[in-house]
């Protein structure tokens, strides 16, 4: 649907969508809908009671005005705790309903396959956590007033045509009038919100974006250039949002037009009948209080459509995430072990999106407690293999096992708890270093997750800092070195316990040194355990059972280290490279 259609629409279906979150607080419902159903009713005691008490001053009933004005203070009164019950009730519903479609959708990122992920910038996704999630609160908090407006108005037009048919038909003469002129003007709002939110989201990214490469920023001197670029987004905000803010305003004509025309067309033609006889004074003040109860329902429901418009591109792009497939549920558990060998791909096909294959029809076998090494230039499938491993995507054709189960069967969680990943950059999160460990292994004593540390080297740096173990490691683990973020992920892998381990370019961009540490850790690691070592430094495969040369999509060369240097093959023309310059260094 082009974005010209689209703008014309309210998304009416999603709207119903997020009105059914109200239903597991059906008791904040029926207290909601029973407290607005009695302040309508109640409010129009108003009109009635200022007929009444008119009329009888005017006939010269004093006692009965008496009677009169103490029973309208008693009724303001039950309408004063209607109106407060009306609104704790709406408030409340709509924090709840907000919260749990907050949690709801925050669960279902979660939940995404990366395929789907990597669509979007994180920025774009925390945008749509954020202020879309606060857009779609006004039509929440509003939902009694969608049963309030609709008493209030037919209540009052009917009393209206009780007191006085043809006063009122004046009176409502102008009314489609207001409601054509309304909707021409709001209708644009709509496409103009799409784009401020787009816009707002596309400043969150690029903050986040300068805020993570701070360091990369100063070093090339880009501050100029991202706040430029930041400028020209904020520009486009602006320039969005103040279209929204000069159609509200031009929203208020019809809005002037439905409040004071009635309230002048009362008076006069009213008094005129007044005057006449055709209707009482007390009539005359009870229709000009009924103007309100017929008008305002009126304006609410304009001002409604406008919040529409503005809402319904946050609803379409927070339920644009909700309605994207999730990773599949269910499947075979997944045993600790197989007599079939730990990982197996049969014929494996795959390609990210519409991209060319990055491998074709891949075929290898990895007994159990075997250390397999995965060598070749950049963009072979290497990395890929290890996330077709994981679960993390599937393949095109195919089939790969694990531990004997085709993961095509397997239930992803039972698979992934057989599996410790180390990747190429550790990701930490900004609790303490203990809390990171521990995120292998939850339910993981104090002295469990001491013990997997001191197994991957990183106890004695851990003891060194200022809070041990208790050290905030910082967003994204900043205030760690690249060595030190590596033997953490491998405390990880030790505490995690998994008969399957993958690492990912374990020694990349490390010291010697530090590179000396984490190999000591890995070889420690990998006994006993079957492993997948991706590496571009050909001098950490040394010890593996196997090492795979992967070119084109497929397998170019396999043996042992010694065998593959005996021969003429690409691995050693690697490595002696990788000597040579090592030499020259």
């Amino acid at each position: 649907m082009d974005e010209a259609r689209r703008a014309k629409r309210i998304e009416w279906k999603l709207l119903a969508r997020v009105l059914g979150r109200l239903r597991p607080h059906r008791s904040w419902v029926a207290a909601a809908a029973a407290s607005t159903g009695m302040a309508a009713v109640v409010a129009f005691s108003g009109p009635y009671f200022t007929r009444a008490i008119t009329d009888s001053a005017m006939a010269g009933n004093m006692r009965w005005v008496l009677g009169l004005m103490a029973a309208s203070l008693g009724v303001a009164l039950i309408d004063a705790g209607f109106g407060y019950a009306k609104s704790v009730s709406m408030a409340t519903l709509s924090a709840l309903t907000l919260r749990d479609l907050r949690d709801r959708m925050s669960s279902h990122v979660q939940a995404l396959p990366p395929a789907t992920l990597e669509r979007y910038h994180s920025g774009d996704l925390v945008s749509r956590l954020s202020s879309d999630l606060d857009s779609c609160e006004a039509i929440l908090r509003r939902a009694p007033d969608y049963l309030y407006q609709p008493l209030q108005f037919v209540g009052g037009l009917a009393f209206m045509v009780v007191l006085s048919p043809k006063l009122t038909l004046v009176t409502c003469a102008l009314m489609p009038i207001s409601l054509l002129v309304f909707e021409r003007v709001v209708r644009p709002m709509q496409r103009h919100s799409m784009k401020a939110m787009e816009s707002l989201a596309a400043t969150t990214a690029a903050t986040q974006d300068a805020i993570r490469g701070a360091p990369i920023v100063r070093a090339f001197n880009l501050q100029k250039v991202l706040a430029e670029h930041y400028r020209t987004l904020a520009k486009a905000l602006e320039r969005h949002g103040m279209e929204n803010r000069k159609k509200g305003i031009l929203a208020w004509v019809p809005f002037l037009m439905l409040r004071y025309i009635p309230q002048l067309i009362v008076p006069l033609y009213g008094g005129y009948m007044a005057f006449r006889g055709e209707i009482s004074l007390g009539t005359l003040l009870a229709f000009d209080l009924l103007i309100w109860y017929v008008f305002l329902p009126l304006e609410a429901f304009l001002g409604w459509i406008r919040e529409l418009r503005e809402a319904s591109p946050a609803l379409a792009r927070c339920y644009e995430i909700l309605d994207s497939p999730a990773e599949r549920r269910g499947g075979r558990a997944v045993p600790m072990a197989s007599c079939d060998g730990a990982v197996e791909f049969r014929a494996v096909t795959f390609a990210y999106g519409e991209g060319r294959d990055v491998l074709s029809r891949l075929s290898f076998h990895v007994p159990a407690g075997r250390t397999v090494g995965l060598v070749g230039g950049s963009g072979c499938g290497k990395s890929t293999i290890l996330r077709l491993t994981c679960g993390l995507y599937e393949p095109r054709e195919g089939e790969i096992r694990v531990l004997g189960e085709p993961i095509s069967e397997a239930d992803l969680t039972s698979l992934r708890s057989r599996i410790s990943l180390v990747a190429q950059d550790t990701h930490l999160f900004p609790g303490s270093i203990a809390e990171n460990i521990r995120m292998a292994r939850p339910d993981a004593s104090r002295e469990d997750v001491l013990a997997a540390a001191r197994a991957a080297n990183a106890h004695d740096f851990i003891e060194a800092l200022p809070q041990g173990y208790d050290t905030p490691a910082g967003e994204l683990g900043h205030r760690l070195s690249g060595g030190e973020k590596q033997r953490i992920g491998l405390a990880r892998a030790f505490l995690r316990d998994a008969p399957i381990l993958l690492l990912d370019e374990p020694t990349a961009s490390l010291d010697t040194e530090s590179e000396a540490r984490v190999l000591d850790a890995v070889r420690r690691l990998a006994k006993g355990r079957t492993t997948l070592v991706v590496s571009h430094r050909l001098s950490a495969l040394r010890d593996a059972d196997e090492i795979i040369v992967l070119a084109d999509g497929g397998i170019c060369e396999r043996g042992t280290h010694a065998s593959l240097l005996e021969a003429d093959t690409i691995y050693r023309r690697l490595y002696e490279q990788q000597a040579q310059a090592a030499a020259e260094a």
